[in-house]
């Protein structure tokens, strides 16, 4: 059975964290309690504030160190459906279905430049409900997993559309008019 495997990318939540609120409010109250240890000379509020320094960095470090999770759940998309972590989603109960693959993990683009493995796009409508998923590839081979893919859709007549490059595709590749019009005919595609 043909399949491609990889992530689903989850984008970073950009609310703080309660260790980083917690880094930032003893970082606070830190400079404060020292503000006022310069002025009073009082050594009870210096030890204090150095203690919120200690939990400032504690915080900080424990924030810092936790894992960011982006690549949480598993994407298998394969000839009889799509399944992402424990949903399986039937290739028969899909309609809309549509592929927009940028490029593999440190795929060259010219220059210094290289893509990182994201910006590749699963988006489908099943039982009435829209879906979109970013994913991540992380080779070149994995490339050639999904072309191999994409052509048993074809073969199977499984109705999607694909972009490469965001240009329009045929198992990845750019194809010219007549290219075109004989890979229409050799898989019997109405599109």
């Amino acid at each position: 059975m043909t399949e491609f495997k990889s992530y689903i990318y989850n984008k970073p939540v950009t609310k703080r964290t309660f260790q980083e609120k917690v880094a930032i409010c003893s970082f606070c109250l830190f400079v404060i309690l020292l503000g006022i240890t310069m002025f009073s000379g009082d050594i009870i509020i210096l030890f204090i504030s150095v203690a919120f320094l200690c939990i400032c960095i504690i915080f900080g470090i424990i924030s810092k160190t936790k894992t960011n999770d982006f690549f949480q759940e598993r994407i298998i998309i394969s000839e009889s459906g799509i399944k992402i972590g424990d949903l399986v989603y039937n290739i028969d109960s899909i309609s809309q279905l549509e592929i927009k693959i940028s490029g593999y993990k440190g795929e060259d683009i010219g220059g210094d430049y290289s893509l990182n493995g994201l910006l590749n796009y699963i988006s489908f409508c099943s039982e009435n409900v829209n879906y979109s998923y970013e994913f991540y590839i992380e080779c070149k081979e994995q490339i050639r997993e999904l072309k191999d893919l994409l052509l048993e859709w074809y073969r199977r007549n499984i109705t999607f559309s694909e972009k490469y490059k965001d240009r329009i595709s045929y198992d990845l590749d750019f194809l010219n008019y007549k290219e075109i019009q004989e890979f229409k005919a050799m898989y019997n595609l109405k599109i």
